[in-house]
């Protein structure tokens, strides 16, 4: 079940609080939480929101992204399911031989895509691309 979201039942959703002000909670509602400070975002369920698929997917880290640059992440490529409804939502899908091949150019060319990772044996320590890096420091591009 998604945890930001209000139809999720309360004991299996998660609130969110502003840091400045902690003692208000904002509610479970990811995507209204961030239009109120100017970030308009489209929330994708993971496995297509099917259950036993999103379950499945979820555990497999098929929410777990690391972002390149807007508009481009990289996830497992066993979370089909997830890729489909990111392709379907205007992402193009490649492995990581096109994406390394390309990237000076896939960096100014803003478009949206994912570079799919191959492989199970990283899932199975429960980290996604996401977890398995730290950045210390982010920097916007000028594209």
């Amino acid at each position: 079940l998604p945890v930001f979201d209000p139809a999720t039942p309360v004991g299996l959703r998660a609130d969110l609080f502003d840091l400045s002000q902690p003692d208000v909670g904002l509610g479970p509602d990811l995507a209204a939480c961030l239009a109120l400070w100017g970030h308009a975002t489209t929330l994708l369920p993971c496995g297509g929101g099917r259950p036993g698929i999103a379950e499945r997917e979820q555990w497999s880290d098929g929410a777990n992204a690391l972002c390149l640059g807007p508009g481009q992440i990289v996830l497992y490529g066993r979370n089909r399911a997830t890729l489909q409804v990111l392709n379907q939502q205007g992402f193009e899908i490649m492995g990581p031989e096109r994406y390394i091949a390309n990237a000076a150019l896939y960096a100014h060319t803003g478009q949206r895509l994912v570079v799919a990772l191959p492989g199970s044996e990283l899932s199975r320590g429960r980290g996604g691309p996401r977890c398995l890096t730290l950045p210390l420091a982010r920097q916007s591009l000028s594209l």
